[in-house]
This record gives C-alpha cells, sequence and structure tokens, in this order.
C-alpha cells in the first residue's frame, strides 16, 4: 500500500514540476502588445567624413588650393560599387557601371573600388557633371588599346590608392583614337591621393595627363612614360607626396601661358624626383618649391620657366 501512495506522490510531483517549466517557459518569451511596436535592431554605417578644403598662399599672387573630395581617402565598402577583374572576366556588384568586351565603363557619380588583375582591360568614366572616386585596391591592369583609365566626362575624377595596397596601370604603344594621351587621361580636373603606392608605365605618350588641373595628395607615385610623365594642362599640384618620375620629354609639363592664376607647378612638403630626355620641369608661369627635397637629371634644362620660380635654387642637381 505505502509503495502505492508512494509512486502516486511522485507522479503528482512529476505533473507539478512540468506544469513550472512550461509557465516560466511561456513567461521567458517576451510578447508585443497590438499597439506596442516590434523593436528593429539595424547595423551602423560607416560614416564618411570628407576632409576640409585645403589652401595655401604660396607667393603675394598665388594662393593653390584642395577640396575635401581631392583629399577624400576613405571609403564605405558597403555602398560602393565593386568592380573584380580576373583576367578574361570582370564581375560588378553595385550599380553605375557595365562592362562592353575590355572596357568597363562608369555612368554615374559615386565611389568605384576595382580589384584583380588583367592583361586587357581599361576603365572609361563616362558621367558628364559627376564627381567619380575610383579606389585602386592592388590592381595591376594593362589596356590593350587606349589609356588604362580614361575621364572621357565628368566634373572631377579622383584616384585613390588606399594604405598597404600596391597598384601597376600600364598602356599599350598604340592607340586608336588619339584623343586618349596617357596611360591615365582626363578631360576634367584628375586628382591622386591615398597612402598606397602607384606604379604607371606610359608605353604611348604620357604617364598621367589632364587636360584640367592635376593634384597628387600623399600617394607614393612611380612614373615611366614615353613622352611627358606629368602633363597637367592648367597646373600640376604635389603635396606631401613622394613622387619619381622617368620621362622621355619632360618630366612635369604644364601648358597654360593665358590664365595668370593657372599655368603653375607648385611642390609643398614632398619628394620629387625627375630624370627627363628633355626639360625636368617645363613651365610658363611659376614653380613654387616648398619644404620639399627635389633632385633632377636631364640632358636639357632643369627649369625651364619665364615666369616666378622660388625653391628652385636648391633643386639638387645629379649628372
Amino acid at each position: 500500500m505505502s509503495k502505492n501512495i508512494s509512486k502516486v506522490v511522485m507522479a503528482m510531483a512529476a505533473v507539478l514540476l512540468l506544469a513550472a517549466c512550461g509557465k516560466k517557459t511561456e513567461e521567458s518569451i517576451p510578447s508585443v502588445s497590438e499597439n506596442e511596436e516590434p523593436v528593429v535592431v539595424t547595423e551602423e554605417k560607416k560614416s564618411i567624413v570628407v576632409p576640409e578644403d585645403r589652401e595655401w598662399t604660396v607667393s603675394e599672387n598665388l594662393v593653390v588650393k584642395l577640396s575635401g573630395f581631392a583629399q577624400l581617402e576613405e571609403y564605405d565598402e558597403e555602398t560602393a560599387t565593386i568592380i573584380s577583374v580576373h583576367g578574361d572576366q570582370v564581375e560588378i556588384t553595385g550599380e553605375g557601371a557595365i562592362c562592353e568586351g575590355r572596357r568597363i565603363i562608369i555612368g554615374q557619380e559615386g565611389c568605384y573600388v576595382v580589384r584583380g588583375e588583367s592583361d586587357n582591360a581599361r576603365i572609361v568614366v563616362d558621367a558628364e557633371g559627376a564627381k567619380v572616386q575610383l579606389v585602386l585596391d592592388n590592381v595591376q591592369l594593362t589596356a590593350g588599346d587606349g589609356a588604362v583609365i580614361y575621364g572621357k566626362e565628368a566634373k572631377k575624377i579622383s584616384i585613390t590608392c588606399p594604405a598597404g595596397t600596391e597598384n601597376t596601370l600600364t598602356d599599350y604603344v598604340f592607340y586608336s583614337d588619339d584623343k586618349e594621351k596617357a596611360a591615365i587621361y582626363a578631360t576634367c580636373d584628375l586628382y591622386l591621393n591615398g597612402t598606397g603606392t602607384l606604379r604607371i608605365k606610359g608605353n604611348y605618350k604620357h604617364g598621367i595627363a589632364t587636360k584640367d588641373d592635376l593634384k597628387i595628395y600623399h600617394v607614393t607615385l612611380d612614373v615611366d612614360a614615353s613622352e611627358h610623365a606629368l602633363k597637367g594642362t592648367d597646373s600640376i599640384l604635389v603635396v606631401e607626396s613622394n613622387v619619381t618620375l622617368y620621362a622621355g620629354t619632360d618630366g612635369c609639363h604644364v601648358k597654360n601661358e593665358e590664365d595668370e592664376n593657372k599655368g603653375t607647378l607648385v611642390v609643398l612638403d614632398s619628394y620629387l624626383y625627375v630624370t627627363a630626355e628633355d626639360d625636368c620641369l617645363q613651365v610658363p608661369q611659376a614653380i613654387i618649391l616648398q619644404g620639399s627635397e627635389v633632385i633632377c637629371r636631364c640632358y636639357d634644362k632643369i627649369v625651364n620657366c619665364d615666369g616666378y620660380l622660388e625653391g628652385t635654387d636648391d633643386i639638387k642637381v645629379w649628372r
């Protein structure tokens, strides 16, 4: 009899324990009432801070400026368009870019991250009125015909080489379109920045050329060109950079002789090494070298400028 009572007591205890566990489970699950909105947890996006504009009064009549966009080295991987190049294959993730044969065409404003290697690929920016940031993330590109990067239409183009990256761009000896005149060629203002490394081999004509202003900030740049290494039609500005140039004609070439605020080469707090078959520095209106080490070797003139000169007496000449 006592054994049967014990079994009954044990069975009742088990039932009570299960009921208690069930009640605890129900209470542990939060509920949302009809009038209460559920809490949605969102991932915080990276905030890109555009640097403030900078300017330097380098002479009584000349102020040079570097916009925040020209200094912008950061980018957001989540919002950027990613372009991955692997030989003949191109994969695009995001908006604003398409691939047509060997050409990657960028058609709208934004940030585009390019990665990978190809021995026959090129990037064309055709985005009238747009500001385009191209981030080169360990890129090795050779163009079979034309510029490797061609800024056909844009307001401003910035090429960023992030810290720790090694990037090489090489063009071919022949262009079917003679409007393109360099391995990197732009019809608008062109900016180079980032603390990574960019190497340019200009086999056709120039290494880097633009029809407007060329501004170089923070980057380590190595250019080897059949003709001019750097050509800025309006001006060239180099700030806090390490630049090495080998040129079949001029090292730095600026063309504008008419606008009194153009036709200048300004080098600030940088290292500049130039080897040139013709002139090292061919600039019409002003050459200003401040806080910089400049070393030149050429077979014509170290400095070819009829305008204002500052710091050129401190150029180290290697014969």
